[in-house]
């Protein structure tokens, strides 16, 4: 089997205690809350992975994962990842949702961004 580091996905022994690359501690990163979990996924390597931890950030509206769902949303590198999070941050408490996802309609960023905006707005009519 093989094991990684929590956070910052290094491959480590079994038995390590804190990664040699980054010096995270394993055993306190356990400790974690299950959101804080999630939004360190944001930045795991495997893509199915971040799509997974963004789909359950919207679904527990776990509003401190705002700021980091912005930022994929921002970078737009990935056509399915920022539409996931468009997804995602419509879900969150936000008084200003609507008016961000709407900058997304445009289709300078892509089709499936700006196809993806206008059904999430859509819906919320």
């Amino acid at each position: 089997m093989i094991f990684y580091c929590m956070n910052c996905w290094a491959e480590l022994a079994e038995d390590c205690g804190r990664c040699p690359k980054c010096g995270a501690f394993q055993e306190e990163l356990l400790k974690e809350d299950f959101n804080q979990k999630l939004i360190r996924a944001l930045s795991h390597p495997e893509p199915e992975t971040v799509l997974r931890a963004i789909e359950i950030i919207g679904n527990r509206k776990c509003n401190e994962a705002m700021p980091f769902l912005k930022n994929i949303i921002k970078e737009h590198r990935d056509p399915f990842r920022t539409a996931q999070a468009l997804e995602a941050f419509l879900k969150l408490e936000s008084p200003n949702k609507i008016e961000f996802i709407k900058e997304y309609t445009d289709q300078k960023y892509g089709f499936i961004i700006a196809k993806k905006a206008r059904e999430l707005l859509q819906k919320q009519m």
